[in-house]
């Protein structure tokens, strides 16, 4: 018996300095509380998960009442140029998530309607796809959303996608390597990112630093290693499919109930998306029909700050340059 339970515990040894480490390093940053989820940030961070817990840890302290909604395009929209807009009283922040869903933008609202909390002011930034995309989630441990601001009873499950993630295609192997010995691989590269970015802890604001530096001190620099990545584009106008389906116009319609009983302040921006194709005239119809044409701005399309590369990070993220400029415009009228 004891030579089974050494055998057993010589050949299960791996699996538990695995499983142990999952716990001690916690990889993910979802087993505890944070100040700076980003602090020694290489591995990517769920921005649902992390943009939730800020505001589940901020709440009691900050009172935000002014909400900026959509995906990792939010980042272009900083908060420092939104209260210019708004009045001394408002407390904005960023509840954004990496390729949001409306489902995710309508499940956020009803949670802070749920939680009575204020919704002064709003602004909903949308993108076409993915925010109208058939599929709720795009699955995945980066996507999933937070149990507590979802409000669905899954902390197990939540729990599990992650440390599954851990498991997977040996994602461990390429974690303790680089927290034991801080060198980057080849290998290393998938779900590991070894940029800068940096997060305000009040107001959820996501900063590229690096990206934002070179930008400054060096555009023509940036752009030529970005000249394979920004590709030429058609001047011909294409448009997407129409994508604002039956279920979708009772999320957006409860959305905007919640927005009227609670006297919200709110804008509604379709992006402008590198690739130029502009929103479906039915789609654009039924947010006008449903928030009306005075809440609503289109910058889809082929126009002049789509037509310009150097108003884009790359071929997903425009400047924000571009959100001041938006948020400029649509404030003034």
């Amino acid at each position: 018996m004891k030579r089974f339970i050494l055998k057993f515990i010589l050949f299960s040894s791996p699996f538990l300095f695995v499983v142990l480490s999952y716990f001690v390093f916690d990889p993910f940053k979802v087993l505890y509380c944070y100040d700076n989820l980003y602090k020694d940030y290489f591995v990517s961070i769920n921005r649902d998960y992390a943009s939730s817990q800020l505001f589940l840890q901020n709440y009691e302290r900050q009172h935000y009442n002014s909400f900026i909604f959509g995906s990792s395009r939010t980042m272009a929209f900083r908060t420092v140029d939104w209260t210019k807009h708004l009045d001394t009283s408002a407390h904005p922040f960023v509840f954004d998530a990496s390729s949001e869903r409306l489902t995710g933008i309508w499940s956020k609202i009803k949670f802070l309607d749920k939680k009575n909390i204020e919704i002064k002011n709003a602004l909903i930034i949308v993108c076409g796809t993915p925010t109208f995309s058939k599929n709720q989630h795009t699955g995945g441990h980066l996507f999933v959303r937070h149990p507590l601001a979802a409000e669905e009873e899954f902390f197990l499950a939540f729990q599990y996608t992650f440390f599954s993630a851990y498991l997977r295609n040996y994602f461990f192997i390429r974690y303790l390597d680089y927290k034991f010995f801080r060198k980057k691989r080849d290998y290393m590269y998938k779900n590991m990112e070894f940029i800068n970015v940096q997060v305000d802890s009040i107001s959820n604001d996501l900063y590229r630093t690096d990206s934002d530096r070179q930008l400054m001190t060096n555009p023509a620099g940036y752009y030529r290693e970005k000249d394979s990545v920004l590709y030429e584009r058609s001047t011909a106008l294409t448009y997407l499919g129409v994508q604002i389906d039956e279920s979708k116009k009772v999320m957006l319609t409860d959305i905007k109930n919640i927005f009227d009983k609670k006297g919200t302040n709110y804008q509604i921006v379709i992006s402008p998306l590198y690739d130029q194709k502009k929103l479906n005239p039915q789609d654009l119809k039924t947010l006008v029909t449903i928030f009306g044409r005075e809440h609503v701005y289109d910058f889809s399309g082929v126009n002049d700050i789509t037509k310009d590369k150097f108003n884009y990070y790359e071929t997903s993220h425009y400047l924000p340059s571009i959100g001041k400029r938006i948020m400029d415009s649509i404030y003034s009228k």
